[in-house]
């Protein structure tokens, strides 16, 4: 029998469950005998990025040093540093998260200056009374008023991944395929670009709009020009995001095509929630005990295939609305939690519905062991919400399940940094009108040894495992490898950075006869025996493959 859902229910039960969130600007405070001043750095968005830095003039406009690093803390990134007293710095934060930087000007600062690239860097004055004269109080409001506001930012990785049996690589190492998940670390074949253009207008009010274009291109064969074969190209994101209104002066209004909240692991690009679409929505609801996101993502699947692993008949792939509410800054012991509900329906042809609830516990620490960063997030889904975190679901009516995801990046000391995870996921009566359930573990990590500044040595170990109805035998998949890289400064998150790598890979089916170490997409033959130039025939139990890439982001 089917199981019936109270929608309403569940938003007023996780209403309560919210609490208030802190709030606070970067300020200069007390001066000391050796002409030093004490400032805090404070950045109150993007709670959930991997990493935040302060770069500026103090420290060469470095977007990753260590010792200019963030901390979360009550809700806030802040950072505390002593600095010349009376002296005046340009600065920016630097926002690392899904997969790219980004320069965010400190809109609380003193006063702005033109940063060459047609936005504007923000200003400290290290006094601890500053008095700004009308002169630049007038210049601050013209800048404000005229502001370009263009910014430009952007992801790139390219290079070579090869075989020991001979040819290059058009498939990685794992059981499950890109958009889900993958060990990361010499294990990609493609060369992926994206390109972000942004253009931001600001009023004398303090009201703004920003519009943002994110361009993409992929291929994944090794021709340099003019490709015929798996090269894509397309628009990812197109939309528009303001606050600062008159009527609601601390919420963000958004509308357009665009990467909602999305969240990744990034050492396995396991976009746990990836609600990429089209819609619109609002953020920064002040419910008085939290912050509240809400937003309608619609989406289509491709309707090449798509339809041949789910029992569905939609002509030309299928449309989903979803409305996400996410409920964020309710403080808990050690940290934040974050509570996310998912309603999605689709009724041209199915008359289907289905939901999701996610719990997310973030820390800035390490579990409390070790600096750095950590999250435990638990994840339920019924009937289309049990393809999870995904805004269109191809599971069977019958679908519910679980997933449990933990990782977190630990700075063991100056010279080592790890970054663990977990994921199991469980889901029952996924596919096949119901009949095949499936459960996914990926268990491992990166940990990176920093040898001097611009050189340091990379390892990773993945383990895969997947039971599923569609094939007879448990899988497992074992995956380890050595990457020496040289960077312009050592840190986790710095880039850009060239590496050399090997790795060995071990494969597991029981009979040994349904596929090998070697993923490859829908259409591309994962059963024949043919092994192309991946360098292997069905039934090999092992693959090393070795080669270079270069990663970066701007």
């Amino acid at each position: 029998m089917k199981k019936k859902f109270s929608f309403a229910m569940l938003v007023a039960l996780v209403v309560v469950l919210v609490a208030v969130p802190a709030f606070a600007k970067t300020e200069v405070k007390s001066a000391d005998e050796d002409g030093k001043v004490e400032v805090t750095f404070t950045y109150g968005e993007n709670l959930g990025a991997n990493a935040v830095f302060v770069a500026g003039q103090f420290n060469n406009w470095s977007p990753n040093h260590p010792f200019w690093r963030m901390k979360k803390e009550n809700g806030v990134w802040t950072l505390t540093k002593k600095l010349d007293k009376g002296e005046k710095y340009q600065y920016k934060f630097t926002v690392y998260g899904g997969g790219e930087l980004k320069w965010i000007k400190d809109e609380d600062a003193a006063t702005f200056e033109a940063d060459g690239f047609g936005g504007q860097n923000s200003v400290l004055i290290a006094k601890t009374s500053v008095d700004l004269t009308p002169r630049v109080r007038e210049l601050e409001s013209k800048m404000a008023t005229v502001n370009q506001g263009f910014s430009y930012s952007g992801y790139m990785r390219a290079g070579a991944l090869m075989s020991t049996e001979g040819g290059t690589m058009n498939g990685h190492i794992g059981l499950f395929p890109n958009h889900f998940s993958r060990f990361r670390l010499g294990n990609e074949e493609d060369t992926y670009v994206e390109n972000v253009f942004g253009k931001k207008f600001t009023q004398d009010d303090g009201s703004w709009m920003k519009a943002q274009i994110r361009l993409a291109n992929k291929k994944t064969d090794y021709h340099t020009y003019n490709s015929q074969n798996d090269e894509e190209s397309t628009v990812r994101e197109a939309f528009v995001i303001g606050s600062g209104f008159d009527f609601a002066p601390n919420v963000t209004f958004w509308a357009g095509e665009r990467f909602y909240g999305r969240s990744d692991i990034h050492i396995t690009d396991n976009r746990w929630r990836e609600l990429d679409g089209f819609g619109g929505g609002v953020q920064g609801l002040d419910l008085g005990a939290a912050k509240l996101d809400a937003a309608l993502i619609v989406r289509n699947s491709q309707g090449d295939g798509a339809s041949q692993v789910v029992d569905t008949d939609i002509e030309g792939g299928k449309n989903q609305k979803n409305i996400d509410l996410r409920f964020k800054g309710i403080q808990v012991p050690g940290g934040q939690l974050e509570v996310e509900t998912r309603y999605a329906w689709q009724d041209e042809t199915t008359d289907r519905s289905g939901y999701q609830l996610d719990f997310v516990y973030s820390r800035p620490d390490f579990y409390g062991i070790a600096n750095g960063s950590s999250n435990v997030i638990l994840q339920y889904g019924d009937d289309l919400g049990a393809d999870l975190g995904n805004p269109v679901g191809f599971t069977s009516e019958e679908a519910n399940g679980y997933a449990l995801i933990a990782y977190g990046l630990a700075n063991i000391n100056e010279n080592w940094d790890v970054m663990p995870q977990l994921v199991y996921e469980d889901i029952d009566s996924k596919y096949n009108g119901g009949a095949d359930a499936e459960k996914r573990i990926a268990i491992g990590g990166r940990a990176v040894r920093y040898l001097s500044n611009n050189l340091s040595m990379q390892f990773e170990y993945g383990y895969e495992s997947q039971e599923a109805g569609w094939h007879d035998e448990a899988l497992s998949l074992q995956k380890f490898t050595v990457a020496p890289t040289i960077k312009l400064d050592n840190s986790f998150w710095g880039r850009p950075e060239i590496r050399v790598f090997a790795t060995y890979g071990t494969f597991d089916d029981g009979n040994n006869t349904w596929r090998g170490p070697i993923h490859r997409g829908a259409g591309e033959g994962n059963n024949d025996d043919n092994g192309g130039n991946f360098g292997f025939e069905q039934g090999n139990d092992d693959v090393i493959t070795y080669g270079i890439q270069t990663e970066l982001w701007w």
